[in-house]
């Protein structure tokens, strides 16, 4: 009878003594089936030849992970089987779950936190002790390896904090085991609460006329929300009070003030009627449905007499806009007299064309930027008192150019790849989409990370011809192929040739 020797992921086995062999033993069957279980044994069998006495091991595969199994091996000869050894028990080794999390939910309880709960996967896919679980979230707008945060739990929920106000979260689950990770679930979306918006980034008042001024101010930097108005607020500042205005609270600031409101699209208002040559403290607040922001910096004021200098109201500024988006370049101006414009793309005058008009009110606006329209715009507003000038630098965000992809190695089943980017558009690049094909069948696609620069292209069929060419992606979208590239996995001639996408 054969004695069965049980070791990680193989089971070893010695034949019976020679003095009980009968003949000699042609080979041996081995019988397995789930410990407990009411099913029959699966036999398989291995033959030996003649006179074999090393010693045998045979390899179960396909079993479920982390299962007990009865096993039992029996010999046979040119006569018969010989009979049944007594069952052994083994066990398989523990792996990582092979199913999510099940049942994910979660909901948003203020602008800094969301609740998340779930139930565990099915015990039959855990593939071992469960250890924990991994909760893993990001903003939906941002790119998901830069911004990924993760936390080891030990129960089925959780309370994520320290989130940004009026995002919305893409929000993933996993068990593991000691051996790794298993399955992510299906991302989730979890949107925090709008909160009260930060104040204005940047606020002018300039004089305008003998008893008016034009304050002009730059949204929030965080609006955290929808906004629905700003309020501008100016008072007289009475002697002695100056040095104290920067250092007192908008709570104390706003007594007394008079208080104009602008829409929430609007970033300027003329505020008319003024005492000539009186000193006034202007600071403005911006307004969502959940409250009102602090105040910008508080600006201290004269109003002109009747010549005024031109000044513009609008502020430099970078823009970044995506290809294909209609921008507005703002060209606000104050004096007396009504100041001339004149605008310049680098050193060269700015030229109307079928995109590009310069509107009555002297802003720019460029329809479906493209590349080309990138550069550094300057609006120069200038009268016989003074000259002025605001700036954009205008960088246009593009999807990516085609990636330089090489073959570098290949076998009879795979294809090792490599390539370098071409330009990244002015945004960092997300990721890359691998197109492949085999002979005339369909087209099948790769997504492949951000940061990899090579990659082997495997389970392919030897001998056969395959197509193949990639594509960059960033969050503007996705840029042009590169050249196909054809080639015979190993079993045929080496064949590479490059041909136009």
């Amino acid at each position: 009878m054969p004695i069965l020797y049980v070791s990680p992921g193989s089971n070893q086995l010695q034949p019976p003594q020679k003095n009980l062999w009968n003949g000699a033993i042609r080979g041996y069957n081995i019988g397995y089936k789930i410990h407990g279980s009411s099913d029959a044994f699966i036999h398989m069998s291995l033959e030996v030849p003649d006179d074999y006495t090393e010693e045998l091991i045979y390899q179960l595969t396909e079993l479920n992970m982390y299962t007990q199994y009865d096993i039992v091996v029996q010999a046979y000869n040119a006569k018969g089987l010989g009979p049944m050894s007594q069952a052994v028990l083994a066990m398989t080794s523990e792996d990582v779950p092979n199913s999510p999390p099940e049942d994910v939910r979660c909901s948003s309880l203020s602008s800094r936190s969301i609740y998340v709960l779930w139930e565990s996967p099915n015990p039959e896919t855990i593939n071992g002790i469960l250890r924990g679980y991994k909760i893993q979230y990001k903003p939906v707008d941002e790119w998901y390896d830069a911004m990924i945060q993760s936390k080891i739990l030990e129960t089925n929920k959780v309370t994520i904090t320290d989130l940004n106000v009026n995002t919305n979260y893409s929000i993933q689950i996993l068990a593991f085991t000691k051996m790794g990770d298993g399955v992510k679930s299906t991302p989730i979306y979890c949107k925090t609460h709008e909160g009260v918006p930060e104040p204005p980034e940047f606020i002018k008042v300039l004089p305008s006329s003998s008893d008016s001024v034009v304050v002009a101010w730059k949204p929030p930097h965080k609006s955290n929300g929808a906004l629905v108005k700003y309020n501008i607020y100016y008072k007289p500042i009475k002697n002695g009070e100056e040095g104290n205005i920067d250092t007192q609270k908008t709570e104390e600031l706003q007594q007394d003030a008079s208080i104009r409101t602008s829409n929430a699209n609007n970033q300027f208002v003329e505020l008319k009627g003024l005492e000539k040559n009186k000193k006034y403290a202007f600071w403005v607040t911006a307004t969502s449905a959940i409250g009102e922001s602090e105040g910008s910096s508080v600006v201290a004021q004269t109003v002109a007499d009747s010549i005024v200098a031109a000044k513009t109201a609008s502020f430099d500024s970078i823009i970044k806009p995506p290809w294909q988006q209609d921008i507005l370049l703002p060209c606000l101006a104050v004096g007396v007299p009504e100041p001339n414009r004149k605008w310049t793309i680098g050193d060269y005058p700015l030229k109307e064309n079928a995109r590009l008009k310069i509107k009555s009110d002297g802003s720019v606006i460029i329809n479906k930027v493209s590349s080309g329209d990138s550069g550094n715009y300057t609006c120069a507003v200038y009268n016989e008192h003074g000259r002025d000038e605001v700036s954009y630098l205008v960088a246009v965000q593009v999807p990516p150019s085609a990636p330089i992809m090489d073959v570098i190695s290949k076998s009879r089943t795979s294809i090792k790849l490599q390539w370098r980017n071409g330009l990244t558009g002015g945004e960092s690049i997300r990721g890359y989409l691998l197109h492949y094909k085999k002979d005339n069948d369909i087209w099948n696609t790769v997504e492949i990370k951000a940061g990899q620069a090579m990659f082997t292209l495997e389970n392919l069929i030897c001998g056969a011809t395959y197509q193949l060419y990639m594509e960059a992606f960033n969050s503007i979208g996705t840029g042009l192929p590169c050249d196909i590239i054809t080639i015979v996995t190993d079993g045929a001639g080496r064949k590479i040739k490059k041909q136009k996408f």
